[in-house]
């Protein structure tokens, strides 16, 4: 996993769509009281906002949820061939909005989606001081360095979720991302993380 590909399709939504997730991950926090500030691997008390979509993506977002994972297989058929058809449920395991400040992020350069198959990453915020600073998502590679990817706005990443990853902290502004999760499993129905 650590010598593979980060696959960029920039632009993957509009911005319609973006203003879609934000609009629908908030209803869903106010709805299940899901969208509590807290600290989160190691980044400071109150700057990770966290609202679990989970099944609610494919129900309340249904073209985005499809097009995700289109995305994903067609991903993986060039790079990984991790969903192959011995799998017995393709499904997303998680579906995380994400809203973080300053001084969130995640520190630890060895941090990976344990128990997925593939990660999926879409920003929702523009970089460069418009909406934040900092922020920057990398990728620890093998020979011990870590690489920024280009990540703007309505781009779509898709990595192998064992893959180390880590994003460098928010200095200022908010960065909002949904990173959803593929695995070998069942939809996950509750408003959290399952294992």
């Amino acid at each position: 996993a650590q010598q593979s590909d980060v696959v960029r399709i920039p632009k993957f939504l509009s911005d319609d769509e973006v203003e879609a997730i934000h609009t629908t991950a908030l209803a869903v926090g106010d709805e299940t009281k899901t969208h509590d500030l807290h600290r989160r691997q190691g980044a400071p008390e109150g700057t990770w906002l966290t609202v679990f979509l989970n099944h609610r993506l494919e129900l309340l977002l249904p073209n985005i949820h499809q097009r995700m994972m289109d995305a994903a297989r067609e991903a993986d058929q060039a790079h990984w061939q991790l969903l192959d058809d011995s799998r017995h449920e393709i499904n997303l395991r998680v579906a995380e909005y994400h809203r973080v400040s300053p001084g969130g992020g995640i520190p630890m350069k060895k941090h990976h989606d344990y128990g997925s198959l593939l990660t999926m990453d879409l920003m929702l915020s523009d970089g460069d001081g418009a909406d934040f600073d900092g922020g920057n998502f990398q990728t620890l590679e093998p020979d011990g360095t870590l690489t920024s990817h280009r990540f703007e706005r309505g781009d779509l990443l898709i990595f192998q979720a064992h893959k180390y990853h880590c994003v460098s902290p928010v200095t200022a502004g908010r960065r909002s991302v949904l990173v959803c999760e593929i695995w070998e499993g069942l939809p996950r129905r509750c408003a959290k993380r399952c294992n």
